[in-house]
Order: structure tokens, then sequence, then C-alpha cells
């Protein structure tokens, strides 16, 4: 399911974050993956964090969309100027990475590049509002685009000002943002719960998903160095005094996140997770949170009741749920009913009908980007109503096998077009 689909459908998401190396090794990043996947609704690669030299967002949302996330391209206006912002935008749209996160970013100053000449061409609502008009066809000065990119745009919001002028003057850019096209928005990490309900009971009745940032505070230095240096956010002295008096730093950090975000649960649709290079953590909070991992949707499309066992057999001990459906007609009501994340198409009761559907899906807008794997069954074994391989190859088919084939060989199909390696299928 996208970010998109999460969150209008009311769901409780949560999202987390990455930061990319600062070079061109990516264990690390594979292996957030690996712990993300299936446990999130959706991952925020970073931009440059805090102006420090860094593999760059664009790509490693493309590394993590290969890897079966949902990629969040965070960009921001501070290194760019509006030529290269819409660039890399329409590159992002090509890649297939619908998620976008603006920011006007921190100055080069704190980073490790504080020689480095700011660009801020364009601030936040004015990138917001470009983004905008590429979605309707055209660039920031009325040219037409050949082909318009469609984003599922947010936005970030500071819930944890502590006087009354700074809460009006987010609410108002916020509103800002929202008449620009936010349609989601991520806060600054919140310790604070009172200022944070605060916050929410003035927006309530905006009707825009906001997800709350919770962080894992590493020690009780690091509580009091962002209260002495990042705007809008407050760690309150019992918590600095509970980080600074345990033995076991991790376990109190899982503790005090998960009892947040018990707390503000009931007045927001969302968590955002900051792990701050403790990523490896982060499945020991979604499990303190009661966050189960997140199965797969598989529709299987075959008039033969005894492959839909076989399908369910085989995928049992993945994060997979299969549907099984024996009628083409029933495909499309079906998919806008509960959307599938893959589609395993056999064969139907005319030669002619399952080639016909693929064709009919992969035209669709709202479905064509669910990996179709063509089951097919010989042309002898069901009398000249299987597929021949040239059709469904030749109709944009993703895979393409003849039964029978083993459980494991259709557990690698599987993981392979959900983008999931290694042993990453079983929980």
């Amino acid at each position: 399911m996208s970010l998109r689909s999460a969150l209008e459908s009311g769901k409780f998401v949560v999202t987390a974050e990455v930061g990319p190396p600062k070079g061109i090794e990516l264990d690390e990043v594979l292996e957030c993956a690996r712990l993300l996947r299936g446990r999130v609704d959706g991952v925020n690669v970073t931009d440059l964090q805090s102006s420090i030299l860094r593999l760059g967002s664009l790509a490693t949302c493309h590394i993590l969309k290969e890897q079966g996330l949902e990629p969040i391209l965070q960009i921001t206006c501070r290194d760019r100027n509006r030529l290269a912002l819409q660039s890399d935008l329409l590159s992002a749209a090509l890649l297939g990475i619908e998620n976008v996160l603006v920011l006007t970013g921190d100055y080069p100053l704190l980073g490790d590049h504080p020689q480095a000449k700011p660009v801020f061409d364009l601030d936040s609502v004015q990138l917001l509002w470009v983004l905008r008009k590429m979605q309707e066809g055209y660039d920031a000065v009325g040219n037409r685009l050949q082909g318009k990119p469609s984003f599922f745009v947010g936005a970030v919001v500071n819930t944890g000002v502590d006087s009354e002028a700074a809460l009006e003057l987010q609410i108002l850019k916020m509103e800002k943002k929202i008449d620009q096209g936010a349609r989601f928005f991520q806060t600054q990490v919140i310790f604070d719960v009172k200022r944070f309900r605060r916050f929410m009971e003035r927006v309530n009745g905006r009707r825009v998903p906001i997800l709350a940032g919770i962080m894992l505070l590493k020690s009780a230095r690091m509580a009091r160095y962002m209260n002495e240096n990042v705007p809008g956010v407050f760690v309150p002295e019992p918590i600095i005094k509970r980080m600074a008096r345990t033995k076991d730093k991790v376990r109190t950090a899982i503790e005090i996140a998960a009892e947040l975000v018990e707390e503000i649960r009931p007045y927001c649709q969302g968590i955002h997770i900051m792990s701050v290079g403790w990523e490896r953590y982060i499945p020991d909070l979604l499990d303190a949170l009661g966050v189960e991992p997140q199965l797969a949707t598989v529709m299987v499309i075959d008039r033969d009741v005894h492959f839909l066992d076989f399908v369910s057999r085989a995928l049992s001990s993945s994060r997979c749920s299969v549907v099984g459906i024996t009628q083409s007609s029933e495909v499309l009501r079906r998919l806008q009913a509960q959307p599938a994340d893959l589609i395993i198409l056999g064969t139907l009761e005319r030669p002619d009908e399952a080639p016909r559907l693929c064709r009919l899906l992969k035209a669709h807008p709202a479905f064509e980007d669910i990996p179709i794997l063509v089951a097919d069954v010989s042309r002898e074994r069901l009398g000249g109503t299987g597929w021949r391989r040239e059709d469904g190859l030749s109709m944009e088919a993703d895979d393409y096998v003849v039964r029978p084939i083993t459980e494991e060989e259709l557990t690698e199909r599987v993981r392979a077009l959900l983008g999931w390696k290694g042993s990453a299928l079983a929980i």
C-alpha cells in the first residue's frame, strides 16, 4: 500500500528516517532496508541533513524503492536553484518516486562545509507552488512540460513553539503550505506532549494528516544539546533525569518513545521515527508499540481453485495474504476495494481472457505499477487455453513461469517481484 493510500484510508501510519551514507558504501542503507521492510509505511530519506555532505536523497530513494520500500524524497531549497530543483523532481517522477517532503533547509554554516554558499532561490512554500504547477503540466515560468509528474507532497511543521506569537506563525505557515498543495505534514521531534496537544487542538479541522516526530533519545547530554540549540524542541527535565540515571540507554529510549506515542496517538494520524543512527532499534520500538509486520497482498487470478490453494500453502510462512479470484469480471472491483501488491495471473475460461486482462491492468492508471507474474499452464494440459510465452512478456507482464512449479520457486519469484531479498520474506 502506498503512503498516499495508507493516509487516505485513515490508518495510523508509521514512517521512519534513513540518512544516506557519507560516501557510496551501501551496506548500512541495505541493512536499514532489511530492518524496515514490511514494518513501516514509508521511509523518509534526508537531504544532506544538518548541511553535512552525504550521498543524495534521490539516489538513495531509488535504492530503497528497489528494495521494496516506499521512499519519501526529502528535498531542500538550500543547495539548488529553481532549475535544479525542478530537474531533480522530474528525475524522481521518472524513477517512480511519488512521495516528496519539502523543506527550506539548514544553513551550510551548521555543517561540515561551512564555506559553502547557500542558495535558497526558493523557500518551502514557493517550492510547493512550483510542485503544484509541475503537476498541472507546467514549469515554474509557465512552459509546458512533456508529460506531467504526479506527486504526493508533504511539508514540515514545528509544533513545539513556546509562545502564542510563534504558534500563530507556525499555523499561518502551515495554512500557506496546504494552500500550495501539501497533503501531509511531519513535525519536529516531540517530547513535550502538552505543547503538541495545544498545537493539534488549534489546527483541528484542517483535515491534513500530521505525523508526529518521535526520536530515540540517546543520552541526557543529547537532550540538553537539543534544548539549547534546536529551535522548537523541548525535552522536559524528568525525561533528561531518566536518561541520566539509566544503565540501559537503549531500553530506556525505547520506553520513553513508546510512552510518548501512546500519549499523542489520539491527536495525530501517525508517527515519524527519527532514529539518528539508531535505525537498528526501530523494530524494537515497533514491537513495543504493538505494530505487527505488514502483509503484502497477493491476488491470484485463476479458474483452478487447486492452484489458489497451492499459492496459499507456498506463501503461508511469508508476509503475504493471498486473495483468490476465479472470474475476470471481479478483478477491477476487488482491486479498487483492496489494493494488491502483486498479481499472479493464471488461466481463465477463454483462451484470450487472461492476456486481455493483463493488457487492461497494465494500461489502467491505478493498477499499472502492480507487478504481474504470469503462471501459465501448457496448452497440452489445458486444451489450448494456456498462454504463449510471447503473449505474457509482450504485454508487459513482469515475470513468466510455466506450471507445475515448486513452492520454493514460486516463493523466490514472489520475493523478487516484491523486492524482498534473502530471508526477509519470512517473519
